[in-house]
């Protein structure tokens, strides 16, 4: 008889323990429910650093600024990037989405772009990537600021290793 309420008591424990997970689950906004995947408050209000991306379109260059960047919703991704040994590394990017940046200076017509770094390395994006919804301009890297000037890497996840350029100074509307 021992065994048997035993055996009861911890089913019951068992089947509040899983019913209570899946109600913390289901509605994050219940006292003492985490929310999945919450970002902590202080990265949210991380400041922006400064920087300016030159857009040129047909109709001329547009200057895109972080004041400009601070006005969109930021993004974090998680993403791999493999790199021309086949070496990979995943990281956290944090920052706006491109197609939302495009959107801002009035870009909606083009077939692709070609972004181009500081050292004049350039790289072209299709119109499916540059307008995907994981396409980054990032400025900070696992939880960090990105300290080479100007801050911005390009955070592809559905693209290679080279599109992932560092220090994005322009990107031309083709």
């Amino acid at each position: 008889m021992k065994k048997i309420k035993v055996t009861l008591f911890i089913a019951a424990l068992l089947l509040m323990t899983v019913f209570c997970y899946a109600r913390g689950q289901a509605d994050p906004s219940q006292p003492g429910a985490a929310p999945a995947a919450a970002v902590p408050e202080s990265a949210a209000l991380s400041p922006i650093p400064e920087w300016t991306l030159t857009i040129v379109t047909p109709n001329g260059e547009k200057l895109f600024s972080s004041a400009d960047a601070a006005a969109l919703s930021r993004i974090t991704m998680e993403a791999t990037l493999r790199n021309s040994r086949g070496e990979e590394s995943t990281n956290i990017y944090t920052g706006i989405k491109l197609a939302d940046v495009l959107k801002a200076v009035g870009v909606s017509d083009f077939s692709g772009l070609t972004i181009t770094a500081s050292d004049d390395f350039s790289v072209n994006y299709s119109r499916d990537l540059a307008l995907a919804d994981d396409t980054l301009i990032a400025w900070e890297i696992d939880g960090e600021t990105l300290t080479y000037d100007p801050p911005l890497r390009m955070a592809p996840k559905q693209g290679v290793g080279n599109q992932y350029i560092r220090q994005a100074v322009k990107i031309i509307v083709n």
